[in-house]
């Protein structure tokens, strides 16, 4: 047995050495040249670590966890730097994890980049942030969480923030680009992106915009399909926007998702609207691989292999997955905690192979570091009942004390980056030593991951033409004010007007020009946005006001009225004030 070789051979070269007098002496020789790392094809091999465990929260855990990954032929991270609205970096505008160890300047995430980014071969680093999920009593949730928090039809909170927000879209955002901007990450890895469930999305705020957009008179009910495809949308915008801004900024970091797969996968593309991701929490995920919006999804295949049932659950989801036109940009999530370390090496080994069509997937993603096997976690061993239902008893194996068992959890975890390189062995509680057989013999580069592509062939992918005529109006309305401001000046430089005449005419129609212009350039959305349905109906009083501010300094410029110059500086207040509050309201609810 390994172990037993290992310490056979330790012993040895004790005696060996302790053999050696004190006069002998060691002959200098040159150093011999590296050998060349002899790769397996390039596959990604990855490792969540979560914050809940042991992993990056000390200089110390960094070090292991760079080793361990090492050691099991890892080659890429993602760590859990943002679990509930708090940072496991420094450069953060988050509070501080509290239960970050080491001094005040220690830096997670910086560390784990170093240590990783130098190690040979080298090893990716993918921050991981929980995206939607803050937690009640995070900063941003005490803060904002009466109008950010996500309601469920009945009132009830649960620590999410609404996507539905605008507030939320764009301070979520900033969260993610804030590390990819301070930070040398290989790629940024979103979790909680989605609803809780199908009954949630129902803050104030969400249902005021979707009855507004709508015209609806009424709260949606729960299974109305125009409701549910709101929220989706609201999901979805918020991947494409971050893709689209991260792409712009970095286009070396990948964008990822923990991708959701309860249950019994789709046969084909056609069953995919009847999933629990697309119908229930709204993470249509199909659509964000199909479409570019993100570099490579990990679906989060977390089944029992002792399970009958389960075992086909996860095999279907592997052939979906597989042939369905994007398994080029699929690395498959494998759910260590819920299985036996033999099961988990045979989910990867099936996970990596290819399809009965021939297709592969780009790899897989193990859950997690802390967690390796149903002997690895606190899920089972801080849960007698649940460990009563796993198939091979009793659990404890005789151990007595919760500080035993959690011992025994972290050699598990140890054993488990050997199991997954070399051939070995663990001491099961019902088999007595069982045998493994490891899955990653050679070191293996990361793949190279398809250009991340837009697809606009269909009409539904256009720019929206009423998205084009609202920036289009944004512009136009102050450059028409400019227009017409400028008739007095130039009757004052013919002499046919006086400068005091002049003045009272273009200064105030000029100056609003530039703050709606001001205004426009604020709250552009782009092109890219799709205003709400009552666009025109809010902006038409602001722009048929300002139409007649711009008429009356035209007739001020031909006719001197004592009546119009107080009559367009009222029509110019009203209307800026009306078109700037309608342009503000509609920017803000266009997606």
């Amino acid at each position: 047995m390994a172990r037993v070789a290992g310490a056979g051979a330790v012993i040895l070269l004790s005696i060996s050495c302790s053999g050696q007098t004190a006069t002998s002496t060691a002959t200098p020789s040159p150093s011999p040249s590296p050998s060349p790392i002899a790769y397996g094809p390039p596959q990604y091999r990855a490792l969540w670590v979560d914050a809940f465990h042991d992993g990056i929260k000390s200089p110390a855990q960094v070090e292991k966890l760079v080793a361990d990954a090492h050691r099991g032929n890892i080659n890429a991270l993602f760590v859990q730097v943002r679990k509930a609205g708090d940072a496991y970096f420094n450069r953060s505008d988050e509070p501080r994890a509290a239960d970050i160890k080491g001094p005040i300047d220690f830096d997670p995430l910086a560390y784990v980049i170093r240590l990783a980014h130098a190690a040979v071969p080298r090893i990716e680093v993918h921050a991981w942030l929980n995206t939607f999920f803050a937690g009640e009593s995070s900063k941003v949730y005490l803060e904002h969480g009466d109008a950010w928090g996500n309601r469920a039809a009945d009132g009830s909170a649960s620590g999410y923030l609404d996507p539905g927000v605008p507030e939320v879209q764009v301070y979520t955002h900033r969260v993610f680009m804030d590390v990819a901007k301070n930070y040398d990450v290989d790629g940024l890895h979103m979790d909680f992106v989605r609803y809780p469930g199908s009954s949630w999305g129902y803050s104030p705020v969400s249902v005021l915009l979707f009855m507004l957009e709508t015209g609806a008179r009424v709260a949606p009910a729960a299974g109305d399909e125009g409701w549910k495809a709101w929220r989706r949308e609201r999901v979805t915008a918020f991947v494409r926007d971050l893709h689209d801004d991260l792409k712009s900024e970095n286009p070396n970091v990948k964008l990822s998702g923990a991708l959701i797969c309860f249950g019994s996968g789709p046969l084909t593309a056609a069953d995919w609207s009847k999933t629990a991701a697309y119908g229930s929490v709204f993470q249509d995920w199909n659509t964000w691989l199909a479409k570019g919006y993100v570099d490579f999804g990990v679906p989060m295949n977390y089944d029992s292999d002792w399970s009958g049932l389960e075992k086909q659950w996860f095999d279907r989801w592997q052939n979906f997955e597989k042939d369905s036109g994007f398994a080029d940009r699929i690395v498959t999530g494998v759910g260590a905690f819920l299985n036996y370390p033999e099961g988990t090496l045979g989910q990867i080994r099936r996970a990596v192979a290819p399809s009965s069509r021939g297709n592969r997937v780009l790899g897989v993603a193990i859950y997690s570091y802390g967690s390796t096997s149903v002997y690895g976690t606190d899920d089972f061993y801080g849960s007698p009942d649940l460990a009563s239902g796993l198939p091979r008893q009793p659990y404890s194996g005789g151990i007595k004390d919760r500080a035993s068992l959690a011992g025994r959890a972290r050699t598990f975890n140890d054993w488990f980056m050997t199991q997954l390189s070399q051939p070995d062995y663990y001491h099961d509680v019902e088999y007595g030593w069982v045998a493994t057989v490891p899955v990653f013999t050679q070191p293996a580069l990361v793949p190279v991951l398809p250009s991340s592509r837009r697809c606009f062939s269909g009409a539904a992918d256009q720019v929206p033409p009423a998205s084009k005529l609202l920036r289009l109006l944004g512009f136009a309305v102050p450059a028409a004010l400019t227009l017409a401001g400028v008739q007095p000046v130039m009757g004052a430089a013919t002499g046919s007007l006086t400068a005091f005449w002049a003045v009272q005419l273009s200064a105030p129609t000029i100056a609003a020009a530039a703050v709606l212009f001001m205004a426009a350039r604020r709250f552009d959305r782009g092109d890219g946005a799709q205003p709400p349905w009552y666009a025109a109906w809010v902006l038409f009083p602001g722009a048929f006001l300002l139409a007649g501010a711009a008429s009356m300094c035209i007739i001020g410029a031909l006719v001197d009225l004592p009546v119009v110059a107080p009559t367009l500086w009222a029509l110019v207040a009203l209307g800026s004030v009306t078109w700037a509050g309608a342009f503000v309201l509609v920017g803000r609810a266009s997606h």
